[in-house]
């Protein structure tokens, strides 16, 4: 028995569909910007341990309960033992890391939904902001400063990744910037 095939347009559609959820969901998963700095005199892979402490940032207060704090500590302290510190409350070889995270409202320019006008809009947007800040105590310098954006989905959002999901996006794509440290 011969199969029926569909009429060419109903093969175009359902593909232009696949294609243009595939496309929205891609785009759900915004990219992530990282900006870092150096102190001139040291350098964060010459300590070999840390101790990390994790909050809401600056702003945070009514979001407290969308951050999963605890689940950033956990990756964090994980992901920072993989670049070959560990984890230590003493020592003089230890860096006091301060991984802070706070939702921003910003001002983007994004491409037109609308289909009665082609063109950039400005429209307010939430990001996530991580700031990791790497201190010695000791002699009271900062010896490494990181912060990684990236944009939250939409509260409620069906399709695409959670909003827990974008902060371990942000928070890989920041330690992934931090020194790996040289096995002893």
């Amino acid at each position: 028995m011969a199969r029926r095939q569909l009429p060419f347009s109903r093969r175009v559609g359902v593909g232009w569909l696949l294609a243009v959820l595939g496309s929205a969901v891609v785009s759900c998963t915004a990219p992530i910007s990282v900006d870092t700095r150096a102190h001139e005199e040291a350098r964060l892979s010459d300590y070999a341990a840390f101790r990390l402490t994790v909050g809401a940032g600056q702003g945070a207060e009514a979001s407290r309960d969308e951050i999963p704090l605890a689940h950033l500590e956990r990756e964090a302290r994980a992901l920072l033992r993989e670049r070959g510190y560990r984890a230590d409350e003493g020592g003089p070889d230890r860096v006091s890391i301060r991984l802070s995270a706070a939702p921003d409202r910003v001002v983007r320019r994004t491409w037109s939904a609308d289909p009665g006008y082609n063109g950039y809009v400005e429209r307010e947007r939430e990001e996530g902001v991580l700031t990791l800040v790497a201190r010695d105590d000791a002699r009271g310098i900062e010896v490494w400063r990181g912060e990684s954006r990236i944009r939250l989905p939409e509260p409620g959002l069906v399709v695409g990744p959670s909003r827990e999901a974008a902060w371990m996006d942000a928070l890989v794509g920041l330690i992934a910037r931090v020194p790996a440290r040289q096995s002893d």
